[in-house]
């Protein structure tokens, strides 16, 4: 799923099929992901490590507002929860603010 901003910056892509990064091998993935980093004026090695670096962001993020990993799992594609698991992290600051409210 695609936020309004991305699908918008997406639309006039010859390549936007409904998909952010279509690819059809790993080295083509990140020569893609480097090409528009650099339009977007993203520097420091952001297509070596980017692409997986985002996926992680974006499954934290969606894990953070909706409080619910289903959602995470769903948005990212997963077929198991497991998986999405690994790739969002909680904030440590939300639990010691709600433990810290427990009598």
């Amino acid at each position: 799923m695609l936020t309004p901003a991305l699908a918008e910056a997406l639309r006039h892509s010859r390549r936007d099929r409904g998909e952010v990064l279509p690819y059809t091998s790993t080295s083509r993935l990140y020569r893609r992901f480097a090409r528009l980093a650099e339009r977007a004026g993203i520097e420091g090695g952001a297509a070596g490590r980017g692409v997986h670096a985002l996926r992680h962001s974006s499954a934290t993020r969606t894990y953070e507002q909706t409080g619910d990993l289903g959602q995470a799992r769903q948005h990212l594609g997963h077929a198991s929860i497991s998986t999405t698991q690994r790739y969002a992290k909680g904030n440590l600051s939300r639990v010691a603010a709600t433990l810290a409210s427990w009598t």
